[in-house]
């Protein structure tokens, strides 16, 4: 049975596949070469950024790759190119109109891409419902469709379901700090937008988690929309269905740049020393997103300590002008060399110093940064405290 709310939704996306009509826009395709793929798919193209923006997606040749909320079909047929003759990608949608878009143009791209047959399908579904089996699939993305699902647990379980082990999502949305006001929730217009449904940081962090999500971690940040004084975002986050090996104890190391972190295990990590932990964790803090912040090793060894590196303010005063940053993950705490500890989910107010300290490479990965002010303030400088930069 559909429900008000999907009936709602199905029938503005589906006015907007015959009227080429844009609800939810984003400009994350302009440097990308898309002249093999027809004008009517990016005509009806829908998103707030996309799951092929920031850092490199890492789709191998002969994935599975599942497309949740495909619409006309740009996002498939991208992943189609990358995944090869030898991949297969699987577009799912509820709208009948946005399908019809995407099932004519297969042939154009197949014979674009070169393939002998389509390694592209598209089938009709809601997300909290997916027609496949259990384990078989190497990547789920989407673009700015999980805020339309009205079970979001339901449809983070679901995502859970079909991956392989070692399987991950890689999804672009729009999300909200904060809780959004009830009267946006239901405000059908602003739904339909992707603003009424947004998550709220927090509430995504556990809910992913609770579904058995690990290695949440972001790969694109950005401003998507500021509605009474509230700020919605649009972000790329990944997180993974980890294996889970046998028994047997490994180290491991953090070496950088945080002066000590907190796994989604509850496992806290201080810079430099040695933590022993099992082989199920190690074999995750091997893996992206956590590789690039530990050293493992099957036996005790002592790292170096050129090798872990913090990074440090430049001296002075602070100057607020308004940024807040907010831990996304892997990690559910973060305390940096100035003692500053962040929360995972927890927007924390920072000075311009600490600001340039989380653009730092590897600390830029774990936070997303906004600015509440909109505008530089004629803001005066503050000697720091004792627990400040």
């Amino acid at each position: 049975m559909e429900t008000e709310h999907q009936s709602r939704v199905r029938e503005d996306y589906g006015n907007a596949a015959v009227e080429a009509k844009t609800l939810c826009f984003t400009d994350a395709y302009k440097n990308v070469d898309l002249r093999w793929v027809p004008a009517e798919v990016l005509e009806r193209n829908q998103g707030c950024t996309s799951p092929f923006a920031g850092m490199e997606i890492g789709l191998r040749r002969g994935d599975v790759v599942v497309d949740l909320g495909s619409g006309a079909g740009l996002d498939a047929f991208i992943a189609a190119k990358q995944v090869g003759r030898t991949g297969r990608v699987i577009g799912i949608d509820m709208t009948p109109e946005m399908l019809e878009v995407a099932r004519r143009n297969i042939e154009p791209v197949t014979r674009a891409l070169g393939y002998d047959e389509p390694n592209v399908r598209f089938e009709q579904s809601v997300i909290e419902r997916l027609p496949l089996a259990d384990n078989s699939v190497d990547v789920v993305l989407s673009n700015c469709v999980i805020n339309l699902c009205e079970d979001k647990h339901v449809a983070f379980s679901e995502i859970f379901r079909v991956l392989k082990p070692g399987g991950r999502f890689v999804i672009s949305d729009v999300f909200c700090p904060q809780e959004v006001p009830m009267y946006m929730k239901n405000d059908r217009a602003l739904i339909s937008a992707c603003i009424g449904g947004a998550m709220a940081i927090p509430s995504f962090l556990s809910l992913t988690r609770a579904c058995g999500f690990r290695g949440l971690t972001l790969s694109h940040s950005g401003s998507y929309s500021r509605i009474d004084g509230v700020d919605f975002l649009s972000l790329t986050v990944s997180g993974y269905k980890h294996e889970q090996p046998g028994e047997g104890t490994m180290y491991a190391t953090l070496i950088g740049p945080c002066s000590s972190v907190t796994d989604e295990e509850g496992t806290t990590y201080e810079r430099g020393k040695q933590v022993e932990v099992s082989a199920a964790t190690a074999v995750m803090l091997q893996r992206p997103p956590y590789r690039d912040y530990f050293f493992v090793s099957a036996t005790p060894r002592k790292i170096d300590a050129s090798s872990c590196k913090g990074v440090l303010p430049e001296p002075g005063p602070c100057v607020y002008v308004g940024e807040y940053a907010t831990l996304l993950g892997p990690f559910t705490q973060v305390r940096d060399d100035d003692g500053h500890v962040f929360e995972a989910g927890q927007p924390v107010e920072i000075c311009e110093k600490t600001s340039r300290v989380l653009h730092f490479p590897l600390y830029e990965r774990l936070f997303t940064l906004v600015n509440r002010a909109q505008q530089r303030p004629d803001a005066l400088s503050v000697q720091c405290g004792p627990s400040c930069c």
